[in-house]
């Protein structure tokens, strides 16, 4: 547990430029557990007055093959948000985290992460075909017009929002000169997808 959150504490003091000042603070009591040296440093050195730092954490799935439990991070954050009703310090910091995973995922604690951080996810759901008309001008100029290929990419990805990109990127950078949208998109779900099969295609790393 102190190799993780000694690690994002460092990783981030040296993105900001304040690395020795965090060494100090982690440094500085022994007796605190690594969460809360971790608080003390986002709060003296990130927190500042006329500054707004945002924090991304990438890849937040990847919290699934660690060996050590970091609930008390998701703790952490929920704590954050609380206390910006009553210290404004705190909203001078925020955290954004990205990644393939739902809440029960991150925690062994279900429960727990699910509490501090149910109000604060954004849910990425897949795409309605009514929807995915917004990618129409892009393909407008297909044969027969963007609704048939339209349809057939929704046809095949039920309007998941990677593959619908993907193929959609494929269209637009390789226009079909056949007017048999179905056929096309087929080709093209097999070659992009299928071919590479699901152990090697980024978009299914992380699939059952």
């Amino acid at each position: 547990e102190r190799k993780v959150y000694y690690g994002l504490g460092s990783r981030l003091a040296t993105a900001l430029g304040v690395k020795d000042r965090f060494r100090a603070t982690w440094e500085e009591d022994d007796e605190r557990v690594p969460i809360e040296r971790l608080r003390a440093f986002l709060e003296r050195e990130v927190c500042v007055e006329g500054t707004r730092t945002v924090i991304f954490l990438d890849e937040i799935d990847r919290v699934r093959g660690l060996k050590v439990h970091i609930d008390s991070f998701f703790d952490l954050l929920r704590e954050i948000v609380n206390a910006r009703a009553s210290n404004e310090r705190w909203r001078h910091v925020a955290f954004c985290l990205a990644g393939v995973a739902t809440l029960d995922e991150l925690s062994r604690d279900h429960k727990r992460v699910a509490l501090a951080l149910s109000d604060m996810q954004v849910r990425l759901d897949d795409l309605t075909r009514e929807q995915m008309n917004e990618f129409g001008e892009a393909l407008e100029g297909h044969p027969g017009g963007a609704a048939p290929w339209l349809d057939a990419i929704f046809h095949w990805t039920h309007g998941h929002p990677a593959l619908t990109q993907t193929l959609g990127a494929s269209l637009t950078a390789q226009p079909p000169t056949r007017d048999d949208a179905d056929a096309v998109v087929k080709e093209r779900v097999t070659s992009l997808f299928l071919a590479r099969g699901r152990s090697e295609h980024p978009i299914f790393l992380d699939t059952d």
